[in-house]
This record gives C-alpha cells, sequence and structure tokens, in this order.
C-alpha cells in the first residue's frame, strides 16, 4: 500500500524541525545531454530504470542530510532501512553530535514518529497526520523511498515516454505528466527528476556502484515554491541484505505526549 502524499510529507517535515532551518536557494539547473539521444539508447535508458527497481528489494543507508531555509543550514546524520514487499521505511536522525532527535517507522498502513528533541509522538493511519514543519509540498512514497536509495524510483507498472522535444522521459499518471527524468552529459544517468504537480526537483550525482547497483552519493531536493533544499550525502549503502520484521520497531519514550491519528 502506497502512503499518502500528505503524510509523507509531514514525514520529511518532521524528520528535520528539530535541528534545521536553512538558507533560500536558486533554482536547480538541470545538466540536460548536449545532443537527441539515440532511439535505440533511449531504449537502454527505460530498461536501466526499470531493471534498478526490480532488483532491489531492501536497503540500509547512512549518511548526512542537512535543510537550508530561510538563510540557515543544519545537518545531521541519517540511517534508513527499508523493504519492498511488504513496503516499510525506517530512518533515525540524529544531530552531529550525537544526540538522537527524530524516529519514524512507516508499516502495515501506520505510521509512528517520535520527536526526542520535543518530547512528542504521532502513531496513526497515514490521513491522520497534520501538516507540519520543514519540506513544505507533498513528497510520496516513491519518492522517499527514491531519496534515500539514492536512486529514481520509477512506479509499478509505468510505461515510461520520451520526449524528443524536452529530451528526457515522461511518466504519465490519470493522463497528466507526473514525472520527468532527465539524464547526464553523457546519456547515462539518471540526473533529474522533475515533479510538476508538486513543483519538487530532485538532482542525483556523483553515482557508484554497489553489488552491481547504481545510487547517486548526493541527491538534492528543491521546492521551486518553498525555496527549500534538502541535500542527502549517501556515504554507505547496502543492498538486499536480509532485515527481520523486529528490526522495524520504534519505542515511545515514557511521558511524551502522545497524539493519535485516525
Amino acid at each position: 500500500m502506497i502512503p499518502s502524499l500528505h503524510i509523507l510529507t509531514w514525514l520529511l517535515r518532521v524528520l528535520l524541525v528539530s535541528i534545521f532551518a536553512a538558507s533560500a536557494c536558486a533554482p536547480l539547473k538541470p545538466k540536460q545531454t548536449p545532443g537527441p539521444i539515440p532511439r535505440d539508447q533511449v531504449a537502454l535508458l527505460t530498461q536501466n530504470l526499470t531493471e534498478q527497481r526490480s532488483r532491489v528489494h531492501t536497503f540500509i543507508s547512512s549518511g548526512r542530510l542537512s535543510l537550508e531555509m530561510d538563510q540557515q543550514t543544519i545537518s545531521a546524520q541519517f540511517f534508513c532501512i527499508a523493504s519492498r514487499n511488504p513496503l516499510r521505511l525506517k530512518a533515525e536522525v540524529t544531530h552531529s553530535w550525537g544526540k538522537p532527535l527524530v524516529h519514524f517507522l512507516i508499516q502495515a498502513g501506520t505510521v509512528t514518529v517520535v520527536d526526542l528533541y520535543r518530547k512528542k509522538a504521532y502513531v496513526g493511519s497515514l490521513k491522520g497526520m497534520p501538516p507540519l514543519f520543514g519540506i513544505s509540498t507533498p513528497m510520496d512514497a516513491g519518492l522517499l523511498w527514491s531519496i534515500m536509495r539514492g536512486y529514481p524510483e520509477l512506479p509499478l507498472k509505468s510505461n515510461p515516454l520520451w520526449s524528443t522535444h524536452r529530451q528526457c522521459l515522461l511518466v504519465l499518471r490519470r493522463g497528466s505528466v507526473a514525472q520527468e527524468i532527465r539524464f547526464d552529459n553523457q546519456g547515462i544517468h539518471p540526473s533529474l527528476v522533475v515533479y510538476p504537480s508538486t513543483h519538487l526537483r530532485v538532482r542525483f550525482s556523483d553515482f557508484a556502484k554497489n553489488q552491481g547497483l547504481f545510487y547517486a552519493r548526493k541527491v538534492e531536493i528543491l521546492n521551486d515554491i518553498g525555496a527549500e533544499r534538502l541535500r542527502l550525502k549517501i556515504k554507505e549503502i547496502i543492498f538486499n541484505q536480509a532485515l527481520p520484521p523486529d528490526l522495524f520497531q520504534v519505542k515511545i519514550p515514557f511521558g511524551f505526549s502522545v497524539q493519535e491519528g485516525q
């Protein structure tokens, strides 16, 4: 089950509110390919995106993240584990000096968020989360997975179309463009994904290969409306390692204020 846009927006906000505020930024300028991409190469690009999705069942990633907004930048460390079937994602954010800040878990349609800085927690459905803090534009489950995994996530059963005029892949949803996927100067790696309906753009760069799978060591998320910029630097990632179900747990400390969703 795919979590709602509303909920995942709040999750990233809570992840970052305890630690950061950041500076307004200029829009990202995608590095487009220097010339038209041949038709046979277009087919290969689509095949590569589909293959990367199908081959990743779980991942463990860690590194640093920061949010820039309101002329400030504060960084933190993150650790994330995720599995695709069933969809489960757990992340822990820790201040640079080691103080735990936020833990959150998505599992079986339920979200648990523990704000250790503010001593608050939320437990409930994906639809009950209030729109608070940080990144102000909604993100869906595929985008959240893409960010933490360091590679664009194609929607299941999608059939991207190539736009010769824009020189990018278009992912359609109900007749509208849901994603525009652009590629680097070599026409090899996806370097920028534009989400027109949410005014978000995500840049992937500094690609590396691990276990035969590509990932970007640097990920940037830009909100064209709110001017926030979230940056991730993935220092380590492991794919397809068995993740026992008991790893996907979050405990709420005694005495925390708990908000229960619908």
